[in-house]
């Protein structure tokens, strides 16, 4: 082997006086003749390979740093497997191993040495690995940090090679790598209510593991015959002992074929399942006669799963396996955790039964019985069980057989091979009838149909439910044979009557072509003649649900024919949807807002039925209000108003706390209102307002944190009156509803109306506050405007910038609000045109703080637009930032062209620039990041 230059000893030295340099050193160089230099140089001591440290930066977080010796042996170890490196593999061999047992004695680990050490080992020459050697790989695969890549390239890259070979040794080392990859363990399970309950788990994540053992399981068997396949056997057999799940494994692995049932495809029970039976599958190409005394082993298991497995194979291999189809027609086989394999087999082989085979196998299902506490048969009950079996062989002369069970059952089972079948969603709900049978139909006998029907409590038995969807289908498909007749249906089950309003609302929101204007004059007199009645508003009806569903039906058709000019319903129809609106809010209950509406009073709001009549006789309004603008050139819709406010004030001063609903849309909708009329909107907002009433008031300010606009009149309203500090005040918010105050302060501050000197401002007891929620809300606002905004916005983030910073030092720079803080400052870069000091001294401080923030970019961004007038000032900012950064950190990840451009401003600068862009890149190389250095060499050779 070559020895080295001297200019190649020389950069020796040069790491050893430098450590600083070594890892760019190990990036790079390869080569055996580097090993032995290195090794005299003490670069491959055990005690040396880099331990986990907690991160500084993030609590509970682990940082663990590479270990650059590593880069070299992996990048050099292809060359062992040529002749010069024969003598060379004892020495990789007794680092990988020595290193390992160092830190398996000291109880440590470090996963990303060991993903470099299992690239070694994989370019090792086979005869030349030992047990010490596969021992290794189990203490790596026992890393608590991360083991996926790892395990990954040990089952689809490293053990492949093994399965292709012959030899012994090889083999050997196969089913260790194995043994290893799906070594089962069990982790108390975090999602179940009993705390002592266990799953069974791999030391890596199940999806990897699906991924492994569909690359390797059917060779694994065709290779290694028994010795693959009892590598999943033993992972089964573990699990049954310790979960003891093997009787019912037809829940957790309907089917031991692939099968769509199979939802829980990738826990690790139902991988070892898919694992045995891939392998044995192909221990039975590989040799069909010892496969076959395999599976005759496997019916006698004592383990069910297995017997499953074996009558897999043996359902389908027909004449193979004809002398064992007697050992499965066994009564104890026909049973629900057998029957997805026994089905199967039946149905395959059945016509190829002795007599004797197809009597016994008649004889077993005949049996199938369900019986009562006293004995007594359950008749339809035990012709359903049977005719599950007897679909199996129906179709091979036993046909009137599965007739007679089907007609004594009274139904035929769905799906027959599967004692369960899920189906994603709620509970199936059945109709007697489709729709097209329904608009087949009289509307006298459909009338009549409808009002037959009675619910049953039979399981999927046809429901009031599912013939109602099925009325709604029927109405969309032809809605014209309907609209003339819908006085017929008013004294129907409610739940249809649903169906029409519901069904004709979705038409006008899909904008179905249909004549409108007749079809809005039925609707409105159908709905006024069912709310008229009082039989629809009585107390005590046992149709209330399917009443509130009636009456936010009939809000949501309103509210959708009157929110867009371009599409809303005739004018002519407002009285009467006035009307409607008007007998609704009259008569419908608030909803229940004891519990929850301190959390979200206005989601309760607007989707509770009278939440939805107050928020369409607010779109109603408005799209009166705009006509009546139109009509008079934008001047006037006073009359407009003046007809619409006694409905507004009845709503605001409805008694017996039966209103909640209102003061949660009128706040939220506060801006229509001010539209509509100011000054109603100003002489009530002490009532709307109304901290007399805990709930009103919680309601009220609820609705108004979800408005995106700002009124400075209302502002000024609330700031006079103490609304606002005492919404900041009151525990009983959230954090999120009362934020809304603190953009308001922000805009105003913007607007000159609260100064920071002020001691009477509100900004100004914001920041004297200095609470974290708040102060991250005034800079997140600030961040809000943008590059448009900057003439009005920057002088004042300069203003605001010093007092933010300091309470955020205050705060702690890494604590949730300092990190929240800083997320937003770097947002404020964008309103600098260039850094003075004070900016720059700023700008040093949050820097290193900045990695870990969502706006990250955009804060390299805003520096490389100003490093082109401003290069080394802006250099030193970006040092910062990259001083604070942990470790290989992934923050600068889609940032090449602005650590480009810094770099590049700084190198036209000549050797000062040049210089300084070097001390930067060198910092970027001690967190291991190499692609800086990478950019500067490219800038410097051009």
């Amino acid at each position: 082997m070559s020895e080295l230059s001297v200019e190649e000893k020389s950069l020796l030295h040069l790491i050893e006086d430098d450590p600083d340099l070594r890892p760019a050193f190990f990036q790079k160089v390869k080569g055996l003749k580097w090993f032995f230099p290195l090794k005299k140089e003490g670069y491959f001591k055990p005690k040396d390979i880099p331990r986990p440290k907690p991160s500084k930066q993030l609590e509970g977080y682990t940082n663990i740093s590479p270990w650059e010796v590593a880069w070299y042996l992996e990048k050099t170890a292809p060359e062992l497997a040529s002749e010069k490196g024969e003598s060379y593999c004892k020495e990789f061999l007794s680092v990988v191993q020595k290193v390992t047992e160092y830190a398996k004695k000291n109880e440590f680990s470090n996963y990303k040495v060991w993903w470099h050490f299992s690239k070694v080992l994989s370019h090792i020459p086979d005869n030349m690995l030992n047990e010490k050697a596969i021992d290794a790989v189990d203490y790596w695969l026992d890393d608590e940090v991360n083991t996926e890549l790892l395990a990954k390239f040990i089952g689809m890259e490293w053990l492949p090679k093994f399965l292709g070979k012959q030899d012994e040794h090889a083999r050997h080392i196969a089913v260790a790598l194995l043994s290893k990859l799906f070594h089962v363990s069990f982790r108390l399970d975090q999602f179940k209510l009993s705390r002592d309950q266990e799953v069974a788990c791999f030391r890596y994540s199940n999806d990897s593991a699906k991924e492994v053992v569909d690359a390797v399981s059917l060779n694994a068997g065709k290779q290694l015959g028994r010795e693959g396949v009892a590598v999943f056997h033993a992972g089964l057999i573990s699990m049954f002992e310790r979960l003891d799940n093997d009787g019912w494994s037809s829940i957790w692995q309907p089917a031991i074929a692939d099968h769509e049932q199979n939802s829980f495809h990738k826990n690790a029970e139902n991988i070892l399942v898919l694992g045995y039976r891939e392998s044995l599958r192909g221990f039975i190409q590989s040799s069909s006669k010892e496969g076959k005394k395999y599976l005759q082993e496997l019916l006698a298991s004592k383990y069910e799963t297995m017997q499953r497995i074996a009558i897999h194979f043996i359902g389908h291999g027909q004449e193979s396996y004809k002398d064992l189809w007697n050992c499965i027609i066994e009564e104890r086989f026909f049973q629900d955790n057998f029957r997805y394999e026994m089905w199967h087999f039946l149905n395959q082989n059945y016509l190829f039964f002795t007599k004797a085979q197809r009597d016994r196998t008649l004889q077993i299902i005949q049996k199938k019985s369900c019986r009562e506490k006293d004995g007594a048969i359950l008749e339809s009950t035990s012709a359903y069980i049977r005719s599950s079996w007897l679909a199996a062989v129906r179709d091979y002369g036993e046909e009137e057989r599965y007739q007679k069970a089907v007609q004594v059952a009274g139904t035929e089972v769905a799906h027959p091979d599967l004692p369960g079948y899920m189906v994603a969603g709620n509970v199936p709900v059945r109709s007697p009838y489709s729709k097209d049978e329904l608009n087949g139909m009289e509307i006298s006998a459909l009338v009549k149909a409808l009002r037959r029907l009675r619910d049953s409590i039979e399981w999927e038995a046809p429901s009031t439910l599912g013939l109602s969807l099925s009325f709604r289908e029927a109405i969309a498909s032809d809605p014209l044979r309907y609209i003339e007749h819908l006085d017929k249906f008013k004294d129907l089950d409610l739940s249809y009557v649903y169906s029409i309003i519901a069904a004709y609302s979705d038409l006008w929101q899909e904008k179905a072509k249909l004549p409108w204007k007749d079809i809005w004059h039925y609707l409105f007199k159908y709905i006024s003649s069912v709310i008229g009645r009082k039989r629809f508003w009585d107390a005590d009806t046992t149709e209330s649900r399917s009443r509130d569903r009636v009456v936010g039906a009939v809000a949501t058709l309103i509210k959708a024919g009157t929110r867009s000019d371009e599409h809303a319903f005739d004018e002519k129809y407002h009285d009467q949807a006035k009307q409607i609106l008007k007998n609704l809010l009259n008569n419908q209950k608030s909803t229940d807002f004891e519990k929850h509406y301190n959390v979200d009073a206005l989601n309760i709001a607007i989707n509770s039925p009278r939440g939805k009549c107050v928020e369409a006789l607010i779109n109603l309004a408005l799209r009166h209000c705009r006509l009546s603008d139109r009509k008079t050139n934008n001047k006037s819709h006073v009359e407009v108003w003046q007809k619409f406010q006694p409905y507004f004030d009845i709503e605001l001063k409805r008694k017996n706390n039966v209103n909640y609903e209102f003061f949660s849309l009128v706040t939220n909708h506060i801006f229509s209102f001010l539209y509509m009329s100011n000054g109603w909107v100003m002489k009530n907002l002490g009532c709307i307002f109304d901290q007399a009433d805990k709930k009103k008031w919680l309601c009220a300010v609820q609705g108004y944190s979800y408005n995106g606009g700002f009124s400075p009149e209302v502002y000024r309203y609330l700031k006079l009156h103490g609304y606002i500090i005492r919404a900041l005040e009151d525990k009983l918010f959230l954090q999120d509803h009362v934020m809304k105050f603190v953009q308001d302060i922000v805009y105003s501050f913007l607007r000159d109306d609260e100064p920071l000197d002020d001691k009477n401002s509100l900004m100004y007891a914001l920041i004297s506050r200095g609470r974290d929620d708040e102060i991250h809300e005034v800079a997140k606002t600030i961040s809000s405007f943008r590059i448009e905004d900057r003439e009005i916005v920057a002088p004042r983030a300069t203003e605001l910038w010093p007092h933010i910073q300091e309470i955020t030092r205050a705060i702690g720079f890494y604590s949730d609000g300092g990190r929240r803080i800083v997320s937003s400052l770097c947002c404020w870069v964008e309103f600098l045109d260039k850094v003075d000091d004070a900016d720059k001294k700023r700008l040093m401080e949050i820097a290193p703080h900045t990695h870990s923030t969502s706006f990250f970019h955009i804060f390299l961004t805003e520096l490389a637009r100003i490093s082109e007038q401003q290069p080394f000032d802006i250099n030193d900012i970006l040092q910062a930032a990259v001083d604070g950064m942990p470790e290989e950190s992934s923050a600068f990840i889609g940032s090449d062209e602005q650590i480009k451009t810094i770099l590049r401003n700084l190198v036209t600068q000549g050797k000062d620039g040049q210089f300084q862009a070097g001390e930067t890149v060198r910092k970027f190389e001690k967190k291991h990041i190499y692609q800086p250095s990478e950019f500067l060499l490219e800038m410097l050779k051009q």
